[in-house]
């Protein structure tokens, strides 16, 4: 039964409410039914607590401890619970539409026949999580650690999960039209009877998806070259025709990919003031059959620039950082340094490529630029006015950004 003490103590905030969990560690709170709409409790201890039903809607609970609390039938629309530690806890059948989960902590918690539509979940930690049932509608799971997450039977239309881990991932039965799969890891995944309509696989490797061949496709989705690199057989021949491919094209496709660029595909990253040089590299690139991607290109009006920046790094192979004296002082530079290291140790392999235009670099103390400087060579471009010079730098970076081509 609801205890009301408890909640007007709660509602006093998570200082006074953190002192009497103190000194009473072993008492689990009752909060069934609690109206705690728009509360702050940013940090509050709520381990165990019992929250079943509990009015939380926008509630402020960032960094809030929650690991296995009972919130089943909980309303969370709008709440904050960025980095809240959720760990083991039970939100099946809660209401969290709107919810803000950026970096929350939520392995193995039971998220089955909740209502995520257009939440929040970028960065968040759902490893082994139950999300089977869920609605999950324009969700937004970039760079979210889903692996071995169950979400068969899950509504993931129009969902962004560009980026994500999915290894081992269940999504048997489940809805992915309209899907942004872009740059996820699907290693080991399960697909069987998986709905694929208008879904964006591009820079995906399906060569361990498991149940490929029982995927239902309702219309075509959208590949890419990598997309596609997996053993030649039926089960290829049917993914093909499923996503819109012609006959003859499918046919063509091991002549294709043996003839496919031989080099990384590229996110040049640079200061504005150096744009001459980004300009330049861009075209001598492309010119080498190197596809490249810079913001003054690719970003589209109205669009979000750290999410245009964090799409377009996690859809290239390599990052082209150039370093000079505006880049180490920009801190949108730092922004993507970060997100590509992370993405780095992540998938455990170069992705990073700095080239240093002046001696910046080697003297600056921004915390990012020592990390980078003290883990990763860094290649020299200085002096790149000089044609000669600037020719011999080229050739040795194409050199660096050659990649084995897959027959």
């Amino acid at each position: 039964m609801l205890n009301q003490e408890q909640v007007e103590l709660l509602k006093q905030g998570a200082t006074v409410w953190n002192r009497w969990r103190q000194e009473y560690p072993k008492v689990r709170p009752d909060l069934r039914n609690a109206n705690l709409g728009n509360a702050h409790l940013s940090g509050a201890h709520l381990d165990n607590a019992n929250l079943s039903g509990a009015n939380l809607r926008s509630a402020f609970l960032a960094t809030a401890h929650l690991n296995n609390a009972n919130l089943s039938f909980a309303h969370l629309n709008d709440a904050n619970l960025f980095g809240a530690h959720l760990n083991n806890a039970n939100l099946s059948f809660a209401h969290l539409n709107f919810t803000h989960f950026g970096k929350a902590h939520l392995s193995n918690a039971n998220l089955s026949n909740a209502d995520l539509s257009e939440a929040d979940l970028s960065n968040a930690d759902l490893s082994g999580a139950d999300l089977r049932f869920v609605f999950l509608s324009s969700a937004n799971f970039i760079l979210a650690d889903l692996s071995f997450a169950h979400l068969g039977k899950a509504s993931l239309n129009y969902a962004n999960l560009s980026g994500a881990n999915l290894s081992g991932a269940d999504l048997s039965d489940a809805n992915l039209s309209n899907t942004n799969l872009s740059g996820a890891n699907l290693s080991g995944a399960n697909f069987h009877k998986t709905m694929l309509f208008r879904t964006i696989l591009a820079a995906v490797d399906l060569c361990t998806v498991n149940e490929l061949d029982t995927v239902i496709h309702e219309g075509p989705s959208f590949v890419d070259v990598k997309t596609v690199r997996f053993p030649e057989g039926e089960t290829r021949i049917l993914f093909l025709q499923g996503v819109g491919f012609p006959d003859p094209f499918i046919d063509d496709v091991p002549s294709l990919l043996t003839a496919a660029s031989q080099y990384a595909s590229c996110f040049i990253s640079y200061a504005h003031q150096d744009e001459a040089l980004a300009q330049r590299l861009y075209k001598d690139l492309q010119d080498k059959g190197v596809r490249c991607w810079f913001a003054p290109h690719a970003l589209k009006p109205g669009t979000l620039f750290h999410e245009g920046i964090e799409n377009a790094i996690h859809a290239h192979e390599v990052v082209l950082l150039l370093l000079s004296e505006h880049a180490i002082a920009s801190n949108w530079i730092a922004y993507e340094v970060e997100t590509a290291r992370n993405r780095q140790a992540r998938e455990r392999r170069d992705l990073l490529f700095p080239l240093r235009l002046d001696e910046t670099i080697l003297l600056a103390k921004d915390d990012w630029a020592v990390r980078l400087r003290e883990s990763q060579h860094i290649g020299d471009f200085t002096n790149w006015q000089d044609d000669a010079i600037y020719q011999q730098h080229f050739v040795e970076l194409l050199r660096h950004l050659k990649v084995k081509t897959t027959k």
